[in-house]
């Protein structure tokens, strides 16, 4: 029987990427559907307004943006999961993540972390941290990195997971 609902992998082409899928490929049965997510956005100059594009520019970001998300389906596809590719343009990228696992009714949301702390982390947030803290699912979060202190290994890997988020308002 097919899943009812895919695990979202969201896929930079980084390596703590590629070891989300990995990692999760390990804690999943094979044959999973997935959708891998790329998100992409004009870039920022120093925290500017992103830069305005033309035709020209923004038809090469999306085009390399549809190129990572094929790259990390077929390496989902290589490791087991029935996976299919699409991409989402807009900012903040935590945002379109989440908005994408809503959309689908994913049950899990697969990412990698790039382990900024420090001054890096504070200018430059952390996607995992807010994806955590606003999913509609669990969240399998990958490290690549001696400078992330994982919340525990299974087979090997460093995971970080979240239990889904009730965002329902208490009433009285």
């Amino acid at each position: 029987m097919l899943d009812a609902f895919p695990t979202l992998i969201a896929y930079d082409g980084s390596a703590a990427a590629k070891a989300g899928i990995a990692d999760a490929a390990r804690l999943l049965r094979p044959g999973r559907i997935a959708v891998v997510l790329t998100v992409w956005d004009f870039p920022a100059v120093s925290g500017l307004a992103p830069i305005t594009a033309d035709d020209s520019l923004r038809t090469s970001l999306a085009e390399e943006a549809a190129r990572v998300a094929a790259e990390g389906a077929r390496n989902a596809k290589r490791l087991g999961f029935d996976a299919t590719s699409e991409t989402s343009q807009g900012a903040p990228t935590w945002e379109r993540i989440v908005e994408a696992a809503e959309h689908h009714r994913s049950d899990l949301i697969v990412m990698g972390s790039h382990g900024r702390s420090g001054i890096a982390y504070a200018l430059l947030g952390s996607v995992a941290t807010a994806v955590l803290h606003h999913a509609p699912c669990p969240v399998l979060v990958s490290s690549q990195g001696e400078d992330v202190a994982p919340s525990h290994s299974v087979n090997g890997a460093h995971v970080h997971t979240s239990p889904p988020m009730d965002t329902r308002k208490e009433t009285e």
